[in-house]
């Protein structure tokens, strides 16, 4: 996990480096490193980062892909990725557990009012307005992007504006289905954190222009759509039955 505690004597030692304690400090030095320090750890048949993450963490698939990396950039991708997966299943962990408020005491038994929980609108304020923050985050890597475009005085090519644009587009047709199926009731978390992963990578793209950046930026938006898909194919819950019923308040059918 992002944030497992190791014993000392787990820690990686970087030759002629550091000593890293944590998936993070990892993350962080990879970031630093000279071509000389990776290529002490990482050659052909080797990799020491790999073996460090499966064995002190016991992160095997992340590891897996590690092996296969062969640049420094590689490996900071893969763990960026890595952390933006394991921060989105922290959040639906959260949202999963998170109690319901308490409004009504009766009989010693604290419950919510099924009323007031049926109310429309009221379960939105259990989780952010992603689509908001999306926009948020979209214009804020846009930015960096465009910036990062000017100081290398590089304009983009017309055939990958073009794919920007295509890619771009998708990405705001999602979103408006998300929007669409939230308000017909349907529980758009999962594909709504998805598309959060999309931004930063599309802005990856946009600077390195290279086509692998824009098929992963691609990827995240096939995800998403897969996961809105399965959503919108679960049944609509019906909040105020399940609550009568918890409570015990519930009328027997036929009555």
């Amino acid at each position: 996990m992002i944030d497992k505690k190791i014993s000392e004597d787990a820690y990686f030692h970087v030759k002629d480096g550091p000593i890293l304690s944590s998936l993070l400090a990892l993350r962080i030095y990879l970031r630093t490193i000279s071509y000389a320090e990776f290529t002490n750890h990482v050659a052909a048949g080797k990799n020491d980062f790999a073996d460090w993450v499966e064995d002190a963490f016991d992160e095997k698939e992340l590891a897996k892909k590690m092996r296969l990396a062969q640049t420094r950039e590689q490996l900071v991708w893969l763990l960026d990725d890595a952390f933006s997966d394991w921060r989105m299943e922290k959040v639906i962990a959260e949202q999963s557990v998170e109690q319901l408020p308490v409004t009504t005491v009766q009989g010693g038994v604290q419950y919510t009012d099924p009323v007031e929980l049926a109310k429309e609108g009221e379960f939105e304020k259990y989780s952010p307005d992603i689509v908001r923050r999306n926009e948020e985050i979209g214009k804020k890597y846009e930015g960096i992007a465009k910036n990062l475009q000017q100081a290398l005085q590089n304009p983009i090519p017309k055939n990958i504006e073009a794919l920007t644009e295509k890619i771009k587009q998708r990405y705001v047709d999602l979103q408006v289905k998300v929007s669409e199926a939230r308000r017909s009731g349907k529980d758009m978390l999962i594909p709504a954190l998805v598309l959060r992963r999309f931004p930063p990578k599309l802005a990856l793209a946009q600077v390195t222009r290279e086509e692998k950046d824009f098929m992963i930026a691609a990827t995240i938006l096939d995800e998403a759509e897969y996961e809105l898909k399965e959503a919108i194919a679960q049944k609509v819950q019906d909040f105020k039955k399940e609550v009568l019923e918890l409570a015990g308040l519930a009328k027997p059918p036929g009555s």
